[in-house]
Formats: C-alpha cells, structure tokens, sequence
C-alpha cells in the first residue's frame, strides 16, 4: 500500500515547551502502528503569536499484511 505523509506541529509559549512537546511527539510515533518515519523536522519562532513552533513531517507506510475481504 502507498505511504502517507503527516505533518505535525507543535506550538508552545517558550522554547523549552516547544522541545519537550517535541520528544513526547517523536516518543509516541517511534510504537506508531503502522510504523512512522521522520523525514523531516524543524523549528521556529513567531514574532506575531510570540509562539516557538516544532515541525515534524513523518511518512506512515501501510500495512503490506492486510488481506482484501
């Protein structure tokens, strides 16, 4: 089956917010089902909102076990 790909953004009042919900994120989609890969993250500061901002971009491969009924 194809892959999908997720975005996930994360947004906190400060850096240090923005790190740990960063790793709970990353921590979660490592046991993810189907599995989960990383492709790509970042993150950035926000003059308007005053917010620190982590992007995590993750491919989900599909399951190549599931039988069609």
């Amino acid at each position: 089956t194809a892959n999908t790909r997720v975005q996930l953004d994360v947004v906190a009042k400060d850096y240090e917010q923005a790190r740990a919900l960063r790793l709970s994120v990353m921590a979660q989609m490592e046991v993810f089902d189907p599995p989960a890969m990383l492709e790509f993250s970042t993150g950035d500061f926000d003059p308007e909102t005053k917010t620190y901002r982590e992007l995590l971009q993750y491919s989900i491969h599909g399951s190549s076990s599931m039988e069609s009924p």
